[in-house]
């Protein structure tokens, strides 16, 4: 997960990931460096086409 621009640094990882049929988007959980001292601040989560990192 990255907090900024692109090519800052890696906060956490995405631990799921699903397609929410409800919000039309997809939802994730991940394990983010002092999760509860970020809480209400929007990070950014990128991935690849195969699914391992960033594009």
């Amino acid at each position: 997960m990255e907090d900024g621009p692109k090519g800052a640094r890696s906060l956490g990882f995405v631990t799921s990931s699903y397609w929410s049929p409800t919000l039309e988007r997809p939802i994730a959980l991940a394990l983010i460096a002092s999760g509860r001292q970020r809480q209400g601040r929007t990070s950014i989560s990128t991935i690849s086409e195969t699914g391992d990192g960033p594009p």
